[in-house]
This record gives structure tokens, C-alpha cells and sequence, in this order.
């Protein structure tokens, strides 16, 4: 990913009359380090081949430039070409905020009435590079102030294509549907919203500075009371780190934060597109996590592989990683090695020497501590940021078992609820859990297995409308557990109409046997376009495998009899094309379905797969026509 970025670069392009074209040479060749060090790549009207649309090209180089340069001079301004032409569409990219247009004066002229006038020229004296006693002073300051623009990412992120724009529009709203609307409303916590409290966890993270300052306070410190999960990732521009105990909430602020973050992206395209990962599934490969990222998009978001490596490679996708602690224990510190290199693979890409200064200063003064949010708004992060923005989910005890800490700069952990955060939850329920409340009053122990949001709901539904007699009390914490569950399982398969086909032993039965083979195959979400032949006993899986034959075999039968005849073979060899590939995959060992939900499909890979179908079966029917 680090020599892909190099090779592609800035894109840089030159505006500037001919009669400038000497000037224009100058300061490419001034700025030929910057594009051995892979940080820009240039374009400019003597690149245009022979024969080419030249109007077009110029625009659609103006379009997909970062940086467009203007060479001022009294001849640029006396050119329709450069005046009216390439300097307003370059003006219009940059108001727009798809480009950063600055004006390079070269020649004495009057510059300071023209519509570029408010942007900050080069060199920054406002003295035209050719009244320099040496010219090639002024060009060196002018290579250093584009090489520290570029290296501290002060730089609009490009315009996007019309195909992206409708495939990032209709991956927002897929996750909106489905993390937000289906999963986040649904959950057990909208019943009655209990607010989480945070602290600050400096001592969870990896510091470079952690030996050198030992005396630095690295306890937790509570943040105010009713500060939200946003305001944190605002405060930490970021890159965050969150903590919690089994059922505390974590993926519940998670959703919080993705909800935010989506209707950001919505009205700012802009803005990374903010997408949720399970990291569970990382363990299968091992992949550096770049290529787990594109793949994820592509069998989880079916984002085509093609579209999901652009937008990784160009740092338009925010990671929310979730269930760092459900990665299979022998690969957890590998899957935090993989964030590490990921997150410092960015670092350097987007030249963060002036960003690790900042930092240091941050540690040592300690002037921007989490600890010290305040309840007031904060302002949005922006893509031009200096930090990676990334956030990492994991359960508290596993993650302080790591032997390698994240190398994220903040870190918050959700703290127990409190007794009055019960109670007031508990009151909002009402009559109906008079006897829990009691309960919880009397008995320490089952209060303290209350103190989590997730438990704290299950006690409230298992318990809804029972007698003090109902509710167990007194017994050791493993007992009571076991008895709540109990409880809580009976209380939801009688939740809703008892069903006349399935007893509710059969359904714990299934259900039992659906969460082992989910356990075994890394799966935290359970979705039916997941199931996969595999997960069936072997007696089953050569059932199953025999009612496929039984099924394709007939359809097989009259792909051959149409077969007969040229423009059958024409007009259905596609078909019974696509019917042998998967009747050959039904029988492969590896055999995986996948969904066939998709979000776009370009015409280039539709049109290439359409014709290998049908050239190979046209030759087939032509055959065997008679």
C-alpha cells in the first residue's frame, strides 16, 4: 500500500501562457524531487498527445488535479485561454473545495484585482520570481512550501465520479438500513436509554514517551458526566480506542458514533465514508489489514474489488473496527500488529513529523487531555486532519491480557452503572419490575451483576411482572446466573405467539447448534446470506449435495438437447454456462454461496464476463448444430 501511494502521488497541474513555458520548466525541474519522492505527479497541455481533444483534456486534467498551479504574468492575464477559461474552472474546483488552486507569480503585473487576488500566492513576499536577484531562490522556496502542503495532507480530497458518488450514496444508506435503523433502534438498550459514563484510559495505549516520562499521571480520569461518544471522537480527532466490560455498551456506542458520522458523510462527500468491520473474521487469513479491508467491503458490503482497493488506497474509508476481543485468542496480538502497521503505514503517508511534534507537546503538558472535555460543541473532524482516523472496539480483559498495546492516541472505557443509574432506569420500567427493584436492594451480589447495561436489560425482561417469590436471591453468583438466563430464554420464546410447528426445545436446539457453528467459524453476526453448506454434518452435507443433482441434472439434460441447434446455443449457452460453474462449485470441497445482493456492477467486468460465456458456448453450439 506504502509503494502503491508513492507511485501515485499528488496531482499537480500547470496553468500558464506559452510565452511562459521556460518559467514552467524551471519550476518543474525545481520540483523534480518531489516526484522522485513519489509525492506528486504533474500534468500540463505538453503532455496532450497528437490528434487528442485538447479542450477536453485540459478539463478533465483540471477536474482530477489536487494542486493547480496558475503562472501569473501579464501574458496569462491578456489569454482568453488561461483568463476566461482555465484559471475560472480552476477558481470554480477550488470554491467548491475539489482542488487547491495557488497562484505563482512570475512576471511583474496587475495581479491584485483579478478574481485569484484573496488566495495566498508564492512566493509569499508577493515578489515575482524573475525581479529575484537569484531566481532559483525563490523557485526553492516555493518546492519547500508545496512539498510541506502535501506532507501535512492540507489538501482536498478530489471530486468523485458519478459511479462512485451513487456506489458511496448507496453503501451509506445500506448501513444506515441495516447498523442503524435494524440493529441500533432494535436493541434491547431503546427500551429504556440508560446514559453510559466514560473515563479517560491514557494507560491503555502504546506511548513512545511512556519510559521517558514515568512520573506522567497515566491513571483513568472520569470525563463529565453526559459526555457523549461523539464528543469524544471529535475531542480525539479521531483516532479512539474503546473499553468495556462484557455487555457494557460498547458496540451500542459504536452505533451511536457510525450514526453521527453516516449523516456527516451524507452532507459531505468529502468526508471518509464511515464503515463498520467485524474483526472477528480477520483471524481466517491473517491479511495485512488494507487487503482484510477490501475484502470485507466486498463479501460483506458487496462493494466491487476494484472500487473497495481505490477507495483504501486513497483513504476514503473510516474504519470502525468492532470485536477486537472476538478475534480467536492465538491470533489477537497479530490482528493488533496488523492495526499497528495499518495505522503507521498512514502515518507516513501523510507526513507526520509535524504531528508527532504536536504530540509530544500534548504528553508533556498535558494541555489537551480528554480529562479536560468540556460539555461545550466541539468542531467536526476534517479530512484535513493530521491524524489517521480509526476506531477500535475490544472487551477490557482481553485486551489488557495483549502483550502488544494499540498505537491509537486516545482511549475512553465505559465505567459500571451506578446504583442511581439503576434505580433510574428501574423506575422508567415501572410497577411491572417492583419485585427486581426489591430485589436488587437486598441482595449485593445480584447487584453487582446489574452494574451492566446488557444485564441489566435481561434482568428487566426476565423478571417483568414477577412476584417477589419469583426472583432469585441469595445464591452464588454462577447460580444465579444460570437461573436468569433460564428465565430470560423462557420469557422471549413467549414473548411473541407460541409456534405450532416448533417446540421450544427444538428451537434451543437449532439455535445452540447455529451459535456453536458460528463460534467455530469466527462469526459474530448472524445473517442467512452466511450459511454455508459447510456448517451441516457430513450425512447431511451428502443430502444435501444429492438433492442439488437431483435438481440440476433434469435442467443439465435440456441444456444439451437446446444445445442441438446454433442459435439455441447462441441465445441460452450463457445460461447453462453459469449453471455448470455452480454445479461444479456445489461439488467442490470449497464450496462457499455467496449473496447475490450487489451494489453496482461496473459494464467493463459485466461485458468481459458476458463475452468468456458466450464465445466458448457459441464454438459448442456451432458443433454440434447440425
Amino acid at each position: 500500500m506504502k509503494q502503491q501511494q508513492k507511485q501515485v502521488g499528488v496531482t499537480v497541474f500547470y496553468s500558464y501562457a506559452s510565452a511562459d513555458g521556460q518559467w514552467r520548466d524551471r519550476l518543474a525541474a525545481h520540483l523534480s524531487q518531489l516526484k522522485r519522492d513519489g509525492l506528486i505527479q504533474e500534468l500540463h497541455d505538453q503532455q496532450i498527445l497528437a490528434g487528442s481533444d485538447r479542450v477536453g483534456a485540459i478539463d478533465q486534467a483540471i477536474r482530477s488535479a489536487q494542486i493547480i498551479l496558475l503562472l501569473i504574468s501579464a501574458d496569462f492575464l491578456a489569454s482568453d485561454a488561461q483568463y476566461h477559461g482555465e484559471m475560472q474552472q480552476a477558481l470554480e474546483c477550488h470554491e467548491r473545495g475539489e482542488t487547491r488552486v495557488i497562484p505563482i507569480l512570475v512576471h511583474p503585473c496587475a495581479w491584485q484585482h483579478s478574481p485569484f487576488a484573496h488566495l495566498q500566492c508564492l512566493p509569499h513576499n508577493a515578489k515575482p520570481i524573475s525581479t529575484w536577484d537569484n531566481s532559483d531562490e525563490a523557485f526553492v522556496t516555493i518546492a519547500e512550501e508545496l512539498r510541506r502542503i502535501i506532507t501535512q495532507q492540507q489538501l482536498p480530497i478530489p471530486s468523485l465520479s458519478p459511479q462512485n458518488r451513487q456506489l458511496r450514496m448507496r453503501l451509506l444508506k445500506q448501513m444506515r438500513e441495516i447498523l442503524i435503523d435494524g440493529l441500533l433502534k432494535q436493541s434491547l438498550h431503546q427500551d429504556a436509554r440508560i446514559e453510559l459514563y466514560l473515563q479517560d484510559r491514557p494507560d491503555v495505549l502504546a506511548s513512545p514517551w511512556r519510559l521517558l516520562v514515568q512520573e506522567l499521571d497515566q491513571e483513568p480520569q472520569a470525563l463529565p458526566d453526559g459526555t457523549t461518544i461523539v464528543q469524544v471522537y471529535d475531542k480525539a480527532e479521531g483516532e479512539l480506542l474503546i473499553l468495556g466490560e462484557p455487555g457494557a455498551g460498547k458496540t451500542t456506542l459504536l452505533l451511536e458514533l457510525t450514526a453521527t458520522l453516516i449523516e456527516r458523510a451524507e452532507k459531505d462527500e468529502r468526508l471518509r465514508i464511515p464503515i463498520v468491520f467485524h474483526l472477528s473474521s480477520w483471524a481466517k487469513k491473517r491479511q495485512p489489514l488494507h487487503a482484510w479491508l477490501v475484502e470485507e467491503l466486498r463479501t460483506t458490503y458487496q462493494v466491487p474489488r476494484k472500487i473497495g482497493q481505490s477507495w483504501v488506497d486513497a483513504d476514503r474509508v473510516l474504519p470502525l473496527l468492532d470485536g477486537l476481543d472476538e478475534v480467536a485468542e492465538d491470533a489477537r496480538t497479530a490482528c493488533v500488529q496488523a492495526i499497528n502497521t495499518y495505522y503507521q503505514l498512514r502515518l507516513e503517508e501523510l507526513g507526520s513529523n509535524s504531528y508527532r511534534l504536536a504530540f509530544a507537546h500534548t504528553i508533556f503538558t498535558r494541555s489537551t487531555s480528554l480529562a479536560d472535555l468540556s460539555l461545550g460543541p466541539f468542531q467536526d473532524c476534517s479530512e484535513t486532519s493530521q491524524l489517521v482516523p480509526i476506531v477500535v472496539c475490544c472487551r477490557s480483559e482481553e485486551y489488557t491480557a495483549l502483550s502488544t498495546r494499540i498505537l491509537l492516541q486516545h482511549a475512553v472505557s465505559i465505567r459500571p452503572l451506578t446504583a442511581s443509574q439503576i434505580n433510574t432506569y428501574l423506575e422508567q420500567a415501572g410497577e411491572e419490575v417492583k419485585a427486581l427493584r426489591q430485589a436488587l436492594d437486598e441482595d449485593t451480589e445480584l447487584q453487582s451483576l446489574a452494574c451492566q447495561p446488557l444485564m441489566l436489560n435481561i434482568f428487566t425482561l426476565a423478571y417483568q411482572g414477577a412476584q417477589p417469590s419469583e426472583v432469585s436471591t441469595g445464591e452464588t453468583r454462577e447460580k444465579t446466573q444460570h437461573t436468569l438466563f433460564a428465565k430470560y430464554v423462557g420469557r422471549m420464546l413467549t414473548r411473541r405467539e407460541q409456534s405450532k410447528r416448533w417446540q421450544p426445545e427444538q428451537m434451543i436446539h437449532s439455535l445452540s447448534f447455529l451459535a456453536k457453528q458460528m463460534q467455530q467459524h469466527k462469526q459474530t453476526v448472524f445473517a442467512v446470506e452466511n450459511l454455508q453448506p459447510g456448517w451441516l454434518p457430513r450425512g447431511w452435507r451428502i443430502l444435501y449435495r444429492l438433492c442439488v443433482w437431483l435438481v440440476f441434472w433434469p435442467i443439465l439434460g435440456l441444456g444439451g438437447m437446446v444445445l442441438s441447434g446454433w442459435f439455441f446455443g447462441l441465445l441460452f449457452g450463457p445460461t447453462f454456462g453459469q449453471l455448470g460453474r455452480i454445479f461444479g462449485q456445489i461439488f467442490s470441497r470449497d464450496v462457499q454461496v455467496s449473496s447475490v445482493r450487489v451494489l453496482a456492477r461496473p459494464w467493463k467486468e459485466a461485458r468481459s464476463e458476458l463475452l468468456g460465456e458466450l464465445l466458448p458456448n457459441l464454438l459448442v453450439g456451432l458443433c454440434t448444430s447440425k
